[in-house]
């Protein structure tokens, strides 16, 4: 062409060139877009596969398993227990267990006297008998006349002829040094100080 030539394209040629270049763009993003898409498929898979394959693989040096205290916790809960009813501190021979008195067993000798160490609520005194059997003084929750109310008994009876004995008196006096310890480590209500002396007579 020479200077001052003038070249005339039709309008329609220009919109179907244009309309060629959008659907080639469309075109080439579609398929990138496909190919990445495949392609990061392909990687999870490889990766899930290599996981797989670490976990199950009885050849590796390291296979996974559970912990040997899993399976012991698994064994001990397989073997059936047994369950006893002696409380968990040792008894001494003079220690008798837990019963309701008034009733066949009430380990008390009738004519006895014994000490009442505190009235408590029933969960309360079988807390502090418990206390005293752990401290080598036998104890039991005996219920009192009001059943809102349990009294706890020191096994160790006195005839009346006892009662001036050394032997009363050094009971006496290791109950109400319990007591202190009582209220001040275990939260109790008292120091046992109001204890008492009853015959007992079914």
């Amino acid at each position: 062409m020479s200077p001052g030539r003038v070249v005339r394209i039709p309008v329609g040629y220009l919109f179907f060139a244009a309309a060629g270049v959008v659907a080639l763009f469309a075109l080439g993003w579609t398929l990138g877009h496909r190919q990445a898409v495949v392609s990061h498929r392909t990687v999870l898979a490889a990766e899930a596969e290599e996981t797989l394959g670490a976990s199950h693989d009885p050849l590796l040096s390291e296979p996974t398993s559970r912990p040997s205290n899993v399976r012991q916790q698994t064994v001990q809960a397989q073997t059936p227990t047994t369950r006893t009813t002696q409380p968990q501190s040792s008894q001494t021979a003079e220690q008798a267990p837990r019963t309701r008195p008034g009733q066949p067993g009430d380990p008390r000798t009738p004519g006895l006297n014994y000490y009442i160490v505190v009235r408590e609520s029933p969960e309360t005194a079988e807390r502090a008998a418990s206390f005293l059997r752990n401290n080598g003084l036998a104890a039991v929750t005996i219920p009192d006349n009001n059943p809102r109310f349990h009294n706890v008994v020191v096994l160790k009876g006195f005839a009346r002829e006892d009662l001036g004995s050394e032997e009363r008196r050094r009971l006496h006096q290791e109950i109400l040094r319990l007591g202190k310890i009582w209220k001040r480590d275990h939260g109790g209500a008292s120091e046992f100080s109001d204890l008492w002396l009853k015959r007992h007579d079914p």
